[in-house]
């Protein structure tokens, strides 16, 4: 079988789904399938192009499989128009790239969704290639829990138009939970049948917990064994909501024992940086940035907590994920999520934390003195309970065999039909 693989990231790039396009281009390839991997040069998180690579139009480069790096914008802060840039950019070059290919069995695509899915899907309706399609966030929605666009705005309801649009030219949807499903297959109409809920998932080896690391670690902080220190460790953008966990530090004023680490890089760095400055709460709230990746053991490990913030309602329309790698460190997660939205429904199911309204720092900080309050065997509980989970449902080996047949079958559906018209 010939597959063509659409990323908007890819390793070396250190992100959940970056891990997840190779995982699955890498178990083909050693299936015996013919794979070729069509990706940006890396460059996130921050938007920095990585070293050793320089960008041109096309590079061809092997792990093993074929990866053509295409051409594209880079994006170093998280604006509309810049992010629209960067999506339009490898738009361009990838959908061109899937035009001239030796023709694919099957596309799997997990790009920046409608600009650069449009085109792709184009494309391959052109040549008569079904595609299945990951779903990471919903479009538009997440972009007005955002305030970046009005849900009640003509652009909305464009967007939304071309999300279905794209949607149902795809034979497989593949999203990531059950609320997603229900978006797709209730407001887009896309058919129960062609819709896959496939949660993602994590590496165990990728956050082995190191004890030692973790303790040297706080040490250099200054954060002593009776201090309970909550981490939040990932991008530290506008969508973020690392400010609420901030903010929620003017309320614990008298809670010496309860510190917080900011792992990560991200737009709002400075923000959040000079937000502690102006607080006074430099020795209470520090940044361990930049974060190696290879300390991601070190970092999760050095948490009695760790804090999963959104903004709004986001959590309705997207699944952090980092809160797969949050779950097997095996340490408890204090989520500020909707209580129906699915990040809060997993961590319920798995008893693996707490979950608080989203944007409230009073609540914030009233849960982190029950946390500190609490017997620290029930915590370390949570944690366990967490991790239980997240290797019954959440790695590589429970997830990544129904990935691949989904695309076998996909493969199998040679006669794909004209683009519904609207």
């Amino acid at each position: 079988m010939n597959v063509v693989i659409v990323s908007a990231v890819f390793p070396p790039e250190p992100v959940v789904t970056a891990q997840t396009s190779f995982q699955i281009a890498d178990e083909l390839f050693h299936d015996g399938h013919q794979v070729t991997v069509l990706a940006p040069f890396p460059n996130r998180p921050d938007g920095r192009l990585f070293k050793g690579y320089r960008r041109s139009l096309y590079h061809r480069e092997s792990m093993g499989f074929s990866v053509i790096r295409c051409f594209s914008f880079l994006s170093r802060k998280s604006t509309m128009g810049s992010r629209l840039l960067e999506n339009m950019g490898f738009a361009i070059t990838c959908s061109a790239r899937v035009l001239f290919l030796p023709r694919p069995d099957v596309l799997y695509m997990n790009s920046w969704v409608i600009v650069c899915s449009g085109m792709v899907s184009a494309a391959a309706w052109l040549r008569s290639i079904p595609v299945a399609m990951s779903i990471q966030d919903v479009y538009p929605e997440s972009l007005s829990q955002q305030k970046r666009i009005s849900a009640h705005s003509l652009l909305f309801r464009v967007l939304r138009a071309l999300d279905r649009r794209i949607a149902h030219s795809a034979k497989a949807l593949i999203v990531i939970s059950d609320q997603f499903r229900e978006t797709y297959r209730v407001d887009r109409g896309v058919p129960a049948e062609r819709i896959h809920v496939l949660q993602n998932w994590g590496e165990t080896s990728s956050v082995n917990v190191d004890a030692r690391g973790a303790y040297g670690l706080r040490l250099k902080y200054g954060i002593l064994d009776h201090t309970m220190l909550a981490v939040y460790a990932g991008n530290i953008g506008a969508a973020a909501g690392v400010e609420t966990a901030i903010r929620a530090f003017e309320y614990l004023w008298n809670d010496e024992n309860i510190c917080l680490l900011i792992a990560g890089v991200g737009s709002s760095l400075g923000a959040c940086q000079r937000m502690v400055e102006e607080k006074g709460l430099q020795d209470r709230i520090f940044f361990y940035t930049p974060w190696p990746k290879k300390d991601t053991g070190i970092v999760l490990g050095a948490a009695d907590v760790l804090l999963l913030p959104t903004q709004g309602e986001q959590s309705l329309v997207s699944v952090p994920s980092k809160l797969i790698s949050y779950m097997l460190s095996g340490r408890p997660v204090l989520a500020m999520v909707h209580s129906n939205s699915d990040t809060a429904k997993l961590i319920i199911k798995a008893k693996a934390g707490w979950v608080i309204s989203p944007d409230d720092p009073v609540a914030t900080a009233a849960a982190l003195k029950v946390i500190a309050a609490s017997p620290p065997e029930d915590v370390r509980a949570a944690g366990a309970r967490g991790l239980d989970y997240a290797l019954c449902h959440l790695t590589r080996e429970a997830n990544l065999p129904r990935m691949i047949q989904l695309l076998l079958e996909t493969a199998e559906t040679r006669n794909v039909a004209s683009m519904p018209r609207y």
